[in-house]
């Protein structure tokens, strides 16, 4: 049934707050990166069908695992080594990331990656970056 769907309602399905991991599943194997990205970023995805997904060719794919609540440590983990700094920074703009994940993307090659990574790490600690005008 869902293969007689077109790409606009396949990605429409796929945010459903009423989608079973199943149908999650199934759409997950689309062709359209977008369709896989809306299945990697939803809560009803299941942890199986996101470690597949951490190692989709497109990155934004990628970035929506890391935006998934259901990412454990391990994918966050994987995610922070990615080539790519877009998912990286993804990870480390989280406040949800693990202080573990977090502190290892303080020291990112990317700078960007590894200020982000910074300031979250001072939010979720409820601290605020010192100010160097001082």
């Amino acid at each position: 049934m869902l293969c007689s769907l077109n790409n606009h309602t396949k990605y429409q399905l796929a945010g459903s707050e009423h989608i079973s991991a199943n149908c999650l599943e199934t759409l997950s194997h689309s062709k359209d990166a977008k369709i896989r990205a809306r299945v990697a970023e939803h809560v009803n995805t299941s942890l199986r069908t996101l470690l597949r997904l951490v190692q989709d060719e497109d990155s934004e794919v990628r970035q929506s695992v890391a935006l998934n609540p259901n990412a454990n440590t391990a994918l966050l983990y994987q995610l922070a080594k990615d080539q790519n700094p877009d998912v990286r920074y993804a990870v480390a703009e989280d406040p949800n990331t693990p202080k573990m994940v977090l502190a290892s993307l303080t020291v990112d090659e990317n700078p960007y990656v590894a200020h982000r990574a910074l300031q979250t790490v001072l939010k979720v600690s409820g601290l605020q970056q010192v100010s160097q005008a001082a």
